[in-house]
């Protein structure tokens, strides 16, 4: 009966432990803060950062949904939808938003691509229109065409809104 406690108190002491040391370890992490709705801290936009945010805006008019874009060449987590889920939870991103993530991954060196929608903008984006994009990004991403991989995305979600994707 002892050797079962002290084994289970063993346990929970580890437990506690490693809950702690991942606490710490996450605090540690700093996240980018958002600028707007184009947050391009890998520098991969240059000139075409001014139409892209017109888009962005006839976008929010037109169908009342907000893109945010981040590009960033810096994942602390090495896991791009975990780092995408932490930027929307960091950012407080809410209703009617679409979260573009393009970063690099720092184990493979390669670009890779995240998508997060609101709950409310699930509905509006087919499953398999988001995985037919997914593919048409990869395809730039490998090529490491980042900036028409961002162009891309933009425009194939406008014309999801619109109904007019692959047609």
């Amino acid at each position: 009966m002892c050797a079962r406690r002290a084994r289970g108190l063993s346990l929970l002491i580890v437990l506690v432990w490693a809950a702690v040391v991942c606490a710490q370890e996450d605090e540690g992490i700093v996240l980018p803060r958002q600028m707007g709705a184009i947050n391009d801290y890998a520098a991969v936009l240059g000139s075409a950062r001014e139409e892209l945010q017109e888009q962005l805006n006839t976008i929010k008019q037109a169908f009342n949904v907000q893109l945010v874009i981040l590009a960033t060449i810096y994942d602390p987590y090495d896991n791009a939808a975990l780092y995408a889920q932490r930027i929307w939870e960091s950012w407080k991103l809410g209703k009617s938003t679409v979260l573009l993530v393009f970063v690099k991954e720092q184990t493979e060196h390669r670009w890779v691509f995240e998508i997060r929608l609101s709950e409310d903008m699930r509905e509006r984006f087919l499953a398999e229109h988001l995985e037919r994009l997914r593919g048409g990004l990869k395809y730039h991403l490998e090529r490491r065409r980042i900036k028409t991989a961002i162009e891309e995305s933009v425009k194939a979600l406008r014309a999801m809104l619109e109904g007019s994707y692959g047609q």
